[in-house]
């Protein structure tokens, strides 16, 4: 059994750990359509403002400025995954150590209080 987790813990889960991570990436890149983001940014509104050159101007502003906020927090979001999941995996392989290393503390602390 232990066997088992190991070999696992230690091959196969950093594989899953990959898909984890790229799918959530995709999911941050198109849930925030960085892409479509980019390339209409100064477009305007669709339907808003669509009278005379001042009008599509601000227009433009008022889209540049709503799709610039909406691409800092995707991009803002991807980076806050990426933390996460490298630091996750940075502590993943000690994971078994801390769990014997309480299951030793727990034992010899039961120990002594018998």
């Amino acid at each position: 059994m232990f066997v088992g987790y190991f070999s696992w813990h230690y091959s196969y889960a950093f594989v899953d750990g990959y898909r984890i991570y790229r799918d959530g990436v995709g999911f941050l890149y198109r849930y925030f359509s960085i892409e479509r983001m980019i390339r209409t940014f100064a477009r305007p509104l669709p339907g808003a403002f669509e009278r005379g050159p001042l009008m599509r101007t601000l227009s433009r502003l008022v889209g540049a400025g709503m799709r610039t906020v909406v691409l800092v927090l995707g991009c803002t979001s991807i980076v806050a995954w990426n933390v996460i999941v490298f630091g996750f995996m940075a502590v993943w392989p000690f994971l078994p150590l801390v769990t014997a290393g309480g299951l030793v503390a727990s034992v010899i602390g039961l120990g002594a209080a018998l």
